[in-house]
């Protein structure tokens, strides 16, 4: 486990050594760059409920997605 201060995620995913399928970031800027919009639609989505649900808050998983879309769109 690799943990950083600031994202080279691109360099970081070329390292033979990493495993790309278990890699994140925390950056959108960088994942849309990076990995494209489906995975920083998917990035938003995961850190939005893992914020809500923290303290044991429900949300339906559709007002998730609409928040999620909206921010993407902006």
């Amino acid at each position: 486990m690799i943990t950083t201060d600031g994202t080279n995620l691109r360099e970081v995913l070329a390292i033979p050594e990493v495993d790309a399928t278990r890699t994140i970031s925390n950056d959108v800027h960088e994942t849309i760059m990076t990995l494209g919009i489906e995975a920083a639609f998917t990035l938003l989505y995961t850190e939005i409920d893992k914020i809500i649900r923290f303290d044991g808050n429900y949300i339906n998983s559709r007002h998730i997605t609409l928040l999620t879309e909206s921010l993407i769109l902006v």
